[in-house]
């Protein structure tokens, strides 16, 4: 939160709409307001999200995407492609945990 206004948000989800449902928990709806964008808070948002899988007793944490070499960035890696209901195919990457 800046403030009083929340600026990003994630989900933990168990699948993602994705044709891969033995692959879980899975990251989603990660956002960030535009105008603080190119400010590291995807960055803090993703390791927010691997250290609460880990709480949750997670070893690995899952996220389908379209955007390229974003991701990857981050220690994330690509591990195979998976399709939604819709009949649209997106990556599937993983990244490990992080304890505290």
């Amino acid at each position: 939160m800046k403030s009083d206004l929340i600026i990003g948000s994630y989900s933990l989800m168990t699948n993602d709409f994705v044709s891969r449902q033995d692959l879980w928990p899975y990251l989603s709806n990660l956002y960030v307001e535009e105008e603080e964008r190119g400010n590291q808070l995807g960055a803090v948002l993703l390791n927010h999200a691997r250290r609460e899988a880990h709480k949750l007793g997670f070893q690995n944490l899952y996220l389908c995407t379209d955007h390229e070499n974003f991701y990857e960035k981050y220690g994330w890696t690509h591990i195979t492609n998976g399709y939604h209901t819709w009949n649209r195919e997106s990556k599937i990457y993983v990244a490990e945990t992080i304890l505290e």
